[in-house]
């Protein structure tokens, strides 16, 4: 009997182990779901390449969906967004992440350029101002500053200023710059059209 007992206990140990049931490990759920994600990134990354941004913005806004891809996802999909002129949505970005990280320049850079994309000259140059002031030895702020300017409202005397110096501090900065004699020739129609009226 008590061997009979033995072998019963025996086989219902075993056959109990022999679920079809996986037995999960500790963490184990975490690390697959994280990996899901991950998937979910890599595939965006891959239309992000492709310059397929309607699909990359599909599985990057999945991705964005896991604390782990979240900011990476966010400044992939406002560039997204930027390719496919879709301004205010890549504003909204923008800014979530520039509220997360204040003193990021790339992302202050960017959102001045989205600005003045959207035409909204007065944010951009307000940004564009603010690089300026942190980073003056900077080409593309300088020239960013120029452009707007230019672009804006013409025989306004205070921009035209403005330009000149920002000009001056191009050639200071970089004399090789391509651009330089084109903003020169700009400045100067501006300042002859004005002697002219």
């Amino acid at each position: 009997m008590k061997k009979s007992v033995i072998i019963i206990l025996i086989c219902i140990f075993f056959l109990s182990g022999c679920s079809s049931k996986p037995v999960m490990l500790p963490g184990e759920k975490k690390v697959t779901i994280q990996n899901i994600y991950s998937e979910y990134y890599s595939i965006a990354e891959e239309y992000y390449k492709l310059k397929n941004y309607s699909k990359a913005i599909e599985y990057y806004s999945l991705a964005k969906e896991h604390k782990a891809f979240k900011n990476l996802a966010l400044y992939k999909l406002a560039s997204c967004y930027m390719y496919t002129s879709k301004w205010a949505e890549c504003i909204d970005i923008y800014k979530k992440l520039l509220n997360a990280d204040k003193s990021n320049y790339s992302l202050k850079e960017n959102l001045a350029y989205v600005y003045a994309m959207k035409g909204e000259k007065e944010k951009a140059l307000s940004l564009y101002k603010e690089l300026h002031n942190l980073y003056p030895e900077n080409e593309n702020y300088v020239e960013n500053l120029i452009i707007l300017y230019l672009a804006g409202e013409k025989n306004k005397e205070a921009d035209t200023e403005v330009v000149s110096e920002l000009i001056k501090t191009l050639e200071t900065i970089s004399p090789e710059n391509k651009n330089l004699q084109k903003y020169k020739d700009a400045i100067n129609l501006e300042n002859s059209e004005e002697a002219a009226d």
